[in-house]
C-alpha cells in the first residue's frame, strides 16, 4: 500500500506540476521516523479541489494505517507532500550466546 501511495503522489505531482521545476522524490530518516517526500511546482494543493482530491485522501489513509501521517505544505513555489512513518525496529536477540571459542 505504501508503494501505491507513493505512486499516487508522483502521478499527482506530474499531472498538476509545471515544467519550470522537476518533480522530486526524497527519502530520508530523522530520529526514529522515516520520511518520503514528493515536491513539485504548480498551483497550491487544494486550490482546484478544496479537499485535496480523493487520491490524497487515500494516501493519508495508507499513512495512518501504517502508524504514520501525511503532511501537505507549500514552500515558496513548491508543493511538498510528506509521508512520515515510524521506523520498524528489529526484535532484540533473546537467544543465549553460543559456546565461546577456544
Amino acid at each position: 500500500l505504501v508503494r501505491e501511495a507513493v505512486l499516487e503522489l508522483l502521478e499527482n505531482a506530474c499531472r498538476h506540476g509545471t515544467a519550470q521545476l522537476p518533480v522530486q522524490l526524497s527519502v530520508f530518516r530523522t530520529g526514529t521516523r522515516g520520511l518520503i517526500q514528493v515536491t513539485n511546482a504548480g498551483p497550491p494543493i487544494g486550490a482546484a479541489a478544496p479537499s485535496g482530491g480523493l487520491g490524497l485522501s487515500i494516501v493519508r489513509w495508507v499513512a495512518e494505517m501504517h502508524g504514520g501521517e501525511m503532511e501537505v505544505a507549500r514552500r515558496g513555489p513548491l508543493n511538498a507532500v510528506t509521508l512520515n512513518f515510524p521506523l520498524a525496529t528489529a526484535p532484540a536477540d533473546t537467544r543465549s550466546p553460543g559456546p565461546s571459542p577456544g
